[in-house]
Formats: C-alpha cells, sequence, structure tokens
C-alpha cells in the first residue's frame, strides 16, 4: 500500500494552503485594468505561478545538483530537501488545479488539466513509493523556464508591446530555456525511463513512458504557439489570444 510520509503531508498541505492564501492577498494589490474586474483571477493566478517557478526553478535545480546522491542514483537517491520540494510542488499543483476548475471548464482548458493530473500524478506515486526522487528534481529545472514563460503572460498582462525592449529580451530567453532547460529535461527522463526500463518501480514502468509522453507532446503544441506568438508576423500590442497562452 503506497502510503506518504507526515513530511510529505504536512509540505503538501501547507503549500496547498500557502498559494491559497497567496491568491487572496494578491487580490489586495493594485493590478492591470484589463484585470480589475472579471478577469481579476487570472492576475492573481499568473503572479503565484511566477512565484512558484521562481522557488521550484530556483532550489529544485540546485537541490538535484547539490546532492551526489541523486545524480548517482536516480531510482534510490534520496534528500529530505528533494522530497520537501517535490511535495511543495505537489501542493501548488492541487492548488492550481482547483483554481484551474473554478475558472474553465475542461473543454476549454483540457491541455492544462492534462498536464496538472499528470504531474500531481507522478509526484504523488514517487512520494508514495519513496524512490526516484532525482528524477523529479531533474524535471523541476524545466521550471527555470517557466519563469520566463509566467513572465511573458505578466508583460502580457501590464500592457507591454511585443516591441518592447523587455517583452523582446524575455522572448528570447524564454525559448532559449524551453528548449534547453523544459524539452531538454523532459526529453532525457523519456529516454531514461525507457532505456532502465527495469530498474524503476512496476507503476512507473507501465505508466512513466506515457505520462512522460503526454507532458512532453503538450509542450510541443505550447512551444509552437509560442514561437508563432512572438516571432510570426509581428504585432504592435498584445491580443487576448497572446496572453491566453497561458493565462492559468
Amino acid at each position: 500500500m503506497l502510503v506518504l510520509s507526515d513530511i510529505s503531508i504536512s509540505t503538501s498541505c501547507l503549500s496547498l494552503a500557502g498559494f491559497f492564501c497567496l491568491n487572496k492577498a494578491v487580490n489586495y494589490l493594485p493590478s492591470p485594468e484589463k484585470y480589475a474586474d472579471k478577469s481579476r483571477h487570472k492576475w492573481r493566478n499568473a503572479l503565484c505561478s511566477f512565484i512558484h517557478a521562481l522557488i521550484v526553478g530556483i532550489f529544485g535545480t540546485y537541490c538535484f545538483f547539490s546532492n551526489p546522491e541523486l545524480q548517482e542514483d536516480l531510482v534510490n537517491g534520496y534528500t529530505l530537501s528533494s522530497e520537501i520540494i517535490i511535495a511543495f510542488t505537489g501542493g501548488y499543483f492541487a492548488y492550481d488545479l482547483l483554481d484551474l476548475m473554478a475558472h474553465n471548464a475542461f473543454s476549454n482548458a483540457w491541455p492544462l488539466y492534462t498536464h496538472h493530473l499528470v504531474v500531481l500524478f507522478l509526484c504523488f506515486t514517487i512520494l508514495s513509493l519513496r524512490q526516484l526522487y532525482a528524477t523529479i528534481n531533474i524535471a523541476m529545472i524545466l521550471e527555470l523556464n517557466s519563469i520566463f514563460l509566467h513572465g511573458r503572460q505578466l508583460l502580457l498582462m501590464c500592457g507591454f508591446s511585443k516591441q518592447d525592449m523587455a517583452y523582446r529580451i524575455n522572448a528570447f530567453l524564454n525559448i532559449f530555456t524551453y528548449v534547453v532547460c523544459r524539452m531538454g529535461s523532459m526529453g532525457f527522463l523519456c529516454i531514461w525511463v525507457i532505456v532502465t526500463e527495469q530498474a524503476v518501480p512496476p507503476i512507473i514502468r507501465k505508466t512513466g513512458p506515457y505520462t512522460l509522453g503526454a507532458i512532453f507532446i503538450i509542450n510541443l503544441v505550447l512551444f509552437y504557439r509560442l514561437i508563432a506568438s512572438d516571432f510570426g508576423k509581428k504585432s504592435s500590442s498584445s491580443s487576448k489570444q497572446d496572453v491566453d497562452i497561458m493565462d492559468s
């Protein structure tokens, strides 16, 4: 029977509650005029997502590269910090899924629903198995890209033009980190699960290639949309479609 440790449970619950509180606190901060009324939840969610990306992207990457035991044994390597950051991420995605359900129908945001459910499954399965902590830490490297991905969203929400220097710099960093951090880490994990099939627990052996493959395909679609939006036909102002690439 798969059971979460007390540390995993408490950290996940604190993370879930913490992001709900942060969401409510952001409601009292100034927001762009366009998001001052009915769409204010998008502004709150974007800020929370940006903060999560900062914390997990930096700390998760540091956690993996500063711990030789994780690098040397991707299956059984363990550190307390790796368990905490995975549980923290699980709590965040639980919060974000609930926020998504509150404001978006499944038919309008099914890629995000699928992504969140897959991530939650992987996080809590690994926390229950008490194995493969390192693989999630590797996956967290992609959150370095999420800093610029959500930064793009915030810039558009604040009315920045795609021709503004700040936006152009973020756009190039976004694409660079998307390829290196996001696609690189996901591609490595997809190949690793297939190559080391017999070394991983049965549940991951059976579901890993499909769950990771689903996330990889979703990210390919998002990458195409980003390229088309930021490096296709130039526009002097952002549109609703531009913001909606990552509005939840």
